[in-house]
């Protein structure tokens, strides 16, 4: 698995002006095609499993076998017809609700009572909380406004979504919601696991990822 994360959460080298989700494959796609990979498996959570979709629609699936998509909704606004987003992010909020960062929602479980997996999420990130920058800012909002849905309908790629069942962006039936989309869609929910599901929750979320792709070989 290749974990790519330039600027995130503090990570040098900072995020560059005019980052948005086609320079994010585009980040991905030198970097497949160098190391020659054949049959890959692209695990993305948050904002990077929306990254294999930007990645997927450039460049196609022929280098893929797989992907996993973690606790990532395709369509963060929520409408009419889809009702998986980010809670109380919809039309009358598309200009104003990530203007200063990622807001409460007043889902999930508190951070402070997190136990142990506020200790992972300490461990994984060396911090939980702090002020984006202005390219960060908009990369968010660009990830935010995005609809991956088509993408994924279209896509053969065999695909995993994997959901928090205390998540604080969006509710977890977002996961089966996405894999009702994919010709070849799988869903799951770890239970007591918010958005950082892998950190959070790792055993349970290995288990379904090795048995996800063992499925698929």
């Amino acid at each position: 698995m290749l974990w790519i994360c330039r600027g995130h959460h503090g990570t040098a080298p900072a995020l560059p002006h005019g980052m948005t989700m086609q320079t994010q494959a585009g980040l991905v796609h030198p970097l497949i095609e160098e190391l020659d990979l054949q049959g890959a498996a692209m695990i993305g959570g948050s904002m990077g499993g929306n990254a294999i979709w930007s990645y997927v629609d450039a460049h196609g699936t022929g280098r893929l076998r797989a992907a996993v998509v973690v606790d990532q909704t395709p369509r963060m606004l929520n409408t009419p017809d889809w009702t998986y987003g980010f809670y109380g992010y919809d039309e009358d909020t598309v200009d104003t609700l990530f203007a200063d960062g990622i807001p409460a929602t007043g889902h999930g479980t508190p951070i402070w009572k997190r136990g142990m997996w506020l200790v992972r999420l300490l461990a994984a990130m060396g911090r939980v909380e702090r002020t984006l920058s202005p390219p960060e800012l908009a990369l968010l909002n660009d990830h935010a406004q995005r609809d991956w849905r088509p993408t994924i309908s279209s896509s053969d790629l065999p695909v995993l979504f994997v959901a928090g069942s205390e998540s604080e962006f969006w509710p977890s039936t977002h996961a089966a919601a996405a894999a009702a989309l994919a010709p070849n869609g799988a869903s799951t929910v770890v239970p007591r696991a918010g958005h950082a599901t892998n950190v959070e929750r790792p055993d349970p979320f290995n288990r379904a990822v090795a048995e996800f792709l063992d499925s698929v070989v």
